[in-house]
């Protein structure tokens, strides 16, 4: 691993879902006209990194995000299957402030980490197992080069609080809005974020 790895987050664009403030992580959506108008802006904010090669998410979401920009740069593309989303479990799909107020005492128990994971869905510890996995597999791999990863919030989140060792739990230490980009760079071995959610 050398000190000039650079990695690109994008958390993916705009769906129904991320703009209603629902859970979902499993649930396939595509994205809206601002989601898609996402993907396009993202163009001309990666083009400058020239990015040598994209590990994005299977989730439909993810791979509209990711296309327009691959197009435009000819990038080849790696479908991470650890890219997925948290899965939810009895929450998926329903909205935040719904599942607060039906379930308040397990949802403030998942908030303080008394509890592993939503319901029936993943745990937290899991998603940042996937996700630092993708890290690895790309540290092993490159030296030298920038990689564009296109995902989703919690995942993203999870990876970012393991390569600056931050606190991580269900409540987003660092939270990615949709469409924006992420910049960490490897100085001396060391990930350090350089820009967040531009």
């Amino acid at each position: 691993m050398q000190a000039n790895l650079r990695l690109l987050l994008v958390r993916h664009g705009e769906t129904e879902w991320s703009r209603e403030g629902r859970f979902y992580g499993r649930t396939n959506l595509p994205l809206t006209d601002v989601g898609l108008q996402d993907a396009q802006d993202l163009i001309a904010k990666i083009t400058p990194f020239a990015p040598d090669i994209a590990y994005v998410s299977p989730a439909l979401r993810a791979q509209q995000t990711a296309g327009p920009t691959l197009a435009a740069l000819g990038l080849e593309k790696i479908d991470e299957p650890d890219l997925w989303e948290q899965d939810y479990g009895d929450w998926e799909g329903k909205h935040f402030n719904d599942v607060k107020a039906e379930s308040a005492q397990v949802f403030e128990q998942w908030l303080a980490k008394e509890i592993p994971g939503p319901p029936g869905g993943e745990t937290t510890a899991v998603v940042r197992d996937r996700a630092m996995r993708v890290v690895s597999k790309i540290t092993d791999s490159y030296q030298d080069q920038t990689i564009l990863i296109v995902a989703h919030g919690s995942l993203l989140n999870a990876m970012l609080c393991g390569l600056v060792n931050a606190e991580h739990g269900p409540s987003w230490t660092f939270p990615f809005q949709t469409g924006k980009l992420t910049e960490v760079v490897f100085r001396g071995g060391t990930p350090a974020l350089i820009g967040f959610n531009r």
